[in-house]
This record gives structure tokens, sequence and C-alpha cells, in this order.
């Protein structure tokens, strides 16, 4: 029950009507008084939705269960069985007053679900390197998740705006097969940049080969790659999505620490800088984290689906493990059972600024 529909939402509205009816049955439950106890002396739909939330938690935590169903189940709790339950609240004991907490939770549901996810942010970031001997920009993207509801119109006006010379994208490029055509004009925006492309954890059905049709564009899957850039050599690894843990994978793709070239790794997943010797790369461009879509303030992401820090998971530039960790928030959404939604975590778009290292 979401202010969006996509090729998901049939089967997700059964979900959400199936955890709703089976609320509403609960609600119907009676509990024996029992004035000694403090669980007792609550007001029983208090303790009825904390008991049903309890259940769902448990199970939707399960290895065999998915933790975005877990995070589907809290929104609609949230959003649609709390409002609900207020507003009959309201009419049953007339007090005005509790209109208040349903006009909030809904100010939050349209911010995470309407507002925020076509708020993006473009984060400029600079980077300097004794290895770099003229200014290279580089625009790294990830997480597209394109499906009806994305629009990408903005976002190119801005790349092409910033000229870059190279195009760097880490995974998960569709919700929905049907929609490549989205990406295929999207490279075809006559960009002059270089476009290379590591596949994600949403990608396996993806035509890489429709894809890497034009000139331009080039997909690295566990490969490497060395272009002249500003007549600097470059060279870029791409690891395939399924080897992000893979030690031996990442040691035959090592590029020899005596050449003077700079050195830059894809990889979908950041859990990548925890391999030995991730420290020979000189920029290592990841995301799948969407810095975890939903925020709480003062606490940040609820989970991230990765190893690293909430602070790194969050987007941007660091230093962490030896090696200048880009981390980027990517510019959609989960799709399938998760819901489509960011709060306090806007979409993101990198344009990186290389320059070479000042001298003293």
């Amino acid at each position: 029950m979401n202010f969006y529909w996509n090729q998901d939402s049939v089967i997700n509205l059964f979900l959400d009507f199936l955890f709703l009816g089976g609320l509403y049955l609960s609600l119907k439950l009676k509990f024996k008084p029992n004035t000694d106890s403090f669980f007792d002396s609550l007001p029983e739909w208090f303790k009825i939705i904390g008991i049903y939330s309890l259940i769902i938690f448990v199970i939707s935590s399960l290895p065999t269960f998915s933790s975005f169903l877990f995070i589907r189940y809290s929104w609609i709790l949230f959003t649609v069985a709390l409002p609900s339950y207020l507003i009959y609240l309201t009419f049953k004991t007339k007090k005005l007053f509790i209109v208040l907490p349903i006009f909030l939770i809904l100010l939050i549901k349209i911010e995470a679900e309407v507002i925020e996810p076509k708020n993006i942010e473009t984060s400029f970031i600079h980077f300097r390197s004794d290895k770099i001997n003229s200014k290279i920009k580089i625009v790294h993207l990830s997480d597209l998740h394109l499906d009806e509801n994305s629009n990408l119109s903005t976002s190119i006006k801005e790349i092409q705006s910033f000229q870059p010379d190279l195009i760097l994208i880490t995974g998960d490029f569709l919700n929905d097969d049907r929609f490549t055509n989205y990406i295929l004009d999207f490279f075809k925006n006559h960009y002059s940049a270089s476009v290379f492309l590591v596949d994600g954890d949403h990608d396996s059905h993806l035509n890489w080969q429709t894809l890497t049709k034009l000139d331009h564009v080039k997909m690295l899957s566990n490969q490497n790659t060395k272009l002249l850039i500003q007549n600097q050599l470059i060279n870029i690894v791409g690891i395939k999505n399924k080897s992000f843990k893979d030690q031996k994978n990442l040691d035959s793709l090592l590029p020899n620490t005596k050449d003077k070239q700079f050195n830059i790794l894809l990889s979908h997943r950041p859990d990548i800088v925890y391999l030995d010797h991730i420290e020979i790369f000189d920029l290592v461009f990841t995301g799948h984290t969407h810095g975890g879509q939903f925020n709480l303030p003062w606490v940040g992401a609820l989970t991230t689906v990765s190893k690293i820090p909430n602070y790194i998971a969050k987007g941007g530039l660091f230093a962490f493990r030896g090696t200048n960790l880009v981390s980027n928030r990517g510019l959609g959404m989960e799709g399938h059972v998760a819901p489509r939604i960011r709060f306090l975590c806007q979409p993101q778009m990198i344009f990186l600024t290389m320059d070479p290292k000042e001298k003293n």
C-alpha cells in the first residue's frame, strides 16, 4: 500500500492485505485480565499489536525468510495499520489531538515514497594522487533499479554538463528486464566518455550484449582493461558480483605494483575491501548498500546488507583498509517485496574530479 505502482505491486498488495487481515483478526483476541501484571495492565490494542509485530519480526528475521519482508511489514504497520487505528480512535473518543500523529505519519509516508526518491543528490568529490598528471573527471553511478517509475532525464543533463572523461556503473541496473531500453537511451545521450560496467545482484537476466553493443560501453566481468585518458594510463579492474569474496580471483587480476599506472577497482559489493591486497588499488568504486534507504535520526541505517560501517554506507569517499573507497547510495530502490522508500537517504550520483597531487 504505497503511493506508486510497479510490476511487483499486485503480489505486494496481496502480502499487505494478508498482514493487515492477520492483524485485524489478532485484535479480536481477548486476554484474561490480570491487574497484578504490568503487561495485562496495558491497553489491549497495544498488547496485541506488540505481540503480532514480535511474531512477524521473529519469522521474517529467520534465514529462510527475506529481511525485506520484515521491513515491508514494519512499514505497513507504521504507515497503514497504526494511522487506521488512530483514525478509529479519533471517531470513538472524539479527541481531535489524535489527528496530529496521523498527519505526521502521512507526511513521513509521502516524503519517503514520493518526494525523497526523486530528490537526487549530486556529490562533488575531489581526489588528488601523485599518479595523476592532469585533471580527470569521473561519474560514478550505481543501483539504478530501473522500472516504470524511473526518470533519468535530470541525471542525463547533469552528467552532460559535467563532461566526464569516464563513467563507472557498479551494478543493479533493472528491477524489470522490460526496461533495458531505458539504459540504452541513457548510454546513447552522446557521451564522449568511456563507460565501464559491472553486474549486481539483480542483473542475472540482463542482456549484456544489448547493453554493450555501443562502442564506448564495456562490461568487465573478472576482467581488466587499460586506457589512456588525458595522456594518463588508467587500469580498470571489474569484479563479477558473485566473486566479491573470491581472494584467488582478485589476486589473478592484481596490477603490477611496479607500474606507475592509476589503478581502479569496480565491484558492486563494498565488502570486497576486506580481501587482502586491496590497498594496491588507488580507488575502489562500489554500490549495493543504498545507504540503507531508510535512516532514523541519530541512528542511521537499520540495515545495509553489508559489513562496511554505516558511516561509509552513507556514501562518499573514504580512506579505508589502505585504499580509497567510493561508496554510492545509488539512484534507485529495491524492488520485489521491499518497500520502495527512501527516508533521510537521498538517491546519489557521484562526480569525482582527480587532480595531480600538490608538490610541497
